[in-house]
């Protein structure tokens, strides 16, 4: 059941993101209707798939299928807004431009991307963590050598 659901809501949202591309800002209300149709498909059906029992063991495609979903659908509403909605580019530009744009720009991207992630925010996240081990071990040595003079 959940395949076929999950199938049909994602033919809904890629039909209706294809609707959207052939008249931007043009869209009819049955569009918009149909439109709140899938989101609430999509919003039932990951309300299923979230309450579903957890198999035991896990890691399987079925624990991360809601966040998935849910993402997906964000992404697609996202999409189905700026296009069919009509809203002018630069104040808020569709996913697909931004991926169409980064994946054009991969040259110039990539250095920025070592610079602020590699070099700069990943060391900033790790150090801390470093840092209160290191803290964290101290206090329990100490203590521990506290209660060894004790005794």
């Amino acid at each position: 059941m959940s395949a076929v659901a999950v199938a049909v809501v994602t033919f809904a949202f890629a039909a209706l993101i294809g609707w959207a591309h052939a008249r931007p800002g043009a869209v009819p209300a049955v569009y918009w209707v149909a439109v709140l149709a899938a989101w609430a498909a999509a919003w039932w059906l990951n309300q299923r798939l979230a309450a579903a029992a957890p198999r035991r063991g896990g890691n399987g495609l079925r624990d991360i299928l809601s966040p998935l979903l849910f993402g997906l659908v964000v992404f697609a509403l996202w999409e189905i807004a700026c296009v069919g909605g009509g809203i002018p580019f630069v104040l808020l530009p569709p996913p697909s431009a931004i991926l169409a744009k980064l994946a054009s720009s991969g040259a110039i991207v990539l250095p920025d991307f070592v610079q602020t992630v590699i070099k700069s925010a990943l060391p900033g996240w790790i150090m801390p963590a470093d840092i209160t081990s290191v803290a964290a071990a101290s206090a329990l040595m100490s203590s521990s050598m506290m209660s060894l003079r004790a005794t």
